[in-house]
């Protein structure tokens, strides 16, 4: 069915209905100024997805693969989930726990033996097959926060955002050396012990070379502009992936905490299947970490068919 308009806010693309109900024609977004934009589920023009982990979800992540998030277990090499869980009493935490065993240390790194969760091969940088100007394109959100970052003998290694393969694996490495990709196409934010400098963007396209450029890592509004990834304080991450007409790479700007703080041209191949994923993994043997995820946002123009 339809709504018919009664009183309109924006010409058609909103409106209050006879029912006194509020339209939109490309969803609904929860934020504002100075927050993160959460784009909610339920359009007929945007699939969505807003994880608060809570509920059925949280029986998914620890174990049961029939639902959305799958967890991916370094230490079993299976999706068992018995380091991804979900914590009781916090309003919806999932929290990603690396030991000595997730930890690797004098550049050699087991990209397999790391924590995290990710989902289905659902999304694409082109998705809708139509230019995304003056719509929102593919998008990732999440709020996180880690026990440690640098941590003497214990640092960690995360990454957040899409890439193209399900497998127990991190998409990108750092050998203390040039940054090696194991996946061929992967988009998002990526934090390296080694280099210590917070937050990075992080981009492979088709094969080719890792891209990672940091990013502005103080934080809007604070007082004396403190650093992001301070311990147990949280961050959130955003980024989208704009393309428009005869644009065949498209570019994705990267968020921190509300805030744009980067873009990386031509990211990904924008035909390629991609999975959301979050993903951390030890630089040091001396110790675990753990990365918490408040909450997870995924969401694209919905398929035209064309």
């Amino acid at each position: 069915m339809s709504v018919e308009k009664q009183v309109s806010l924006h010409g058609s693309r909103a409106f209050i209905t006879k029912d006194d109900q509020l339209a939109a024609r490309n969803g609904f977004v929860a934020g504002g100024a100075g927050k993160p934009a959460i784009i909610l589920p339920g359009s007929p023009d945007t699939v969505a997805i807003f994880d608060d982990f809570i509920g059925d979800t949280g029986r998914a992540i620890r174990g049961n693969t029939d639902m959305y998030w799958r967890a991916l277990d370094g230490d079993t090499g299976t999706d068992t989930g018995s380091n991804v869980v979900v914590i009781p009493g916090t309003n919806g935490i999932c929290r990603i726990a690396i030991s000595d065993t997730n930890n690797h240390s004098g550049g050699v790194v087991a990209v397999t033996n790391g924590m995290g969760f990710n989902s289905n091969l659902a999304w694409k940088g082109n998705q809708g097959a139509i230019p995304t100007e003056g719509r929102n394109g593919l998008r990732f959100g999440c709020r996180v926060k880690a026990s440690g970052y640098n941590d003497t003998g214990r640092r960690i290694s995360i990454f957040a955002g899409f890439t193209d393969s399900i497998a127990l694996e991190a998409p990108v490495y750092d050998t203390g050396g040039a940054l090696q990709a194991t996946a061929n196409d992967a988009v998002g934010f990526w934090y390296s012990a080694g280099a210590d400098t917070g937050w990075s963007a992080l981009s492979v396209n088709g094969g080719g070379t890792p891209q990672a450029v940091a990013l502005d890592n103080t934080r809007q509004n604070n007082r004396g502009g403190s650093a992001v990834n301070n311990s147990n304080t949280y961050d959130v991450l955003e980024m989208e992936l704009h393309h428009g007409a005869g644009d065949t790479g498209g570019t994705v700007t990267f968020y921190v905490n509300g805030v744009p703080k980067g873009s990386i041209d031509g990211p990904v191949a924008m035909n390629v299947a991609l999975t959301p994923q979050i993903y951390i993994w030890g630089n040091d043997t001396g110790g675990g970490q753990t990365l918490d995820v408040d909450w997870v946002n995924v969401s694209a123009p919905r398929d035209t068919g064309v």
